[in-house]
């Protein structure tokens, strides 16, 4: 075999193997997560995952926002900015005013934190 013919082949193989692994890293990163199949049918469907950013360095920036979401904050320990990962909405409407919704937040949380926030708040 000559020289021309081997580099031929071995650009070939390298462009077979290119093409699977970016077939597979599409269909792996537009995959929605399994939250989504939790969620009822509906005429809307949304999902946004924030994986990607957190890879961004946010540093020990303090978040400016309200009173109530510094005391949320404070008791649970949550922040949406680098806690949270995914979101996921189902929502419905018959064309009235008020539709079904439903969501699942994903994330990283404290659970026994947040139960005594929730249970504390005046439902």
């Amino acid at each position: 075999m000559n020289r021309s013919k081997r580099v031929l082949l071995i650009l070939a193989v390298v462009l077979v193997v290119v093409a699977i692994a970016a077939a597979v890293t599409y269909n792996v990163i537009r995959r929605p997560g399994k939250s989504v199949y939790l969620l009822p049918d509906g005429n809307v469907m949304a999902y946004l995952s924030f994986k990607p950013f957190h890879f961004m360095d946010l540093g020990n920036q303090k978040f400016e926002s309200d009173p109530e979401y510094q005391d949320f904050v404070a008791k649970t320990g949550f922040h949406y900015q680098k806690d949270l990962d995914s979101v996921a909405f189902s929502g419905r409407s018959t064309g009235e005013m008020n539709g079904d919704v439903s969501s699942i937040i994903g994330g990283t949380f404290d659970q026994s934190r947040l139960n005594s926030y929730l249970q504390a708040q005046p439902w």
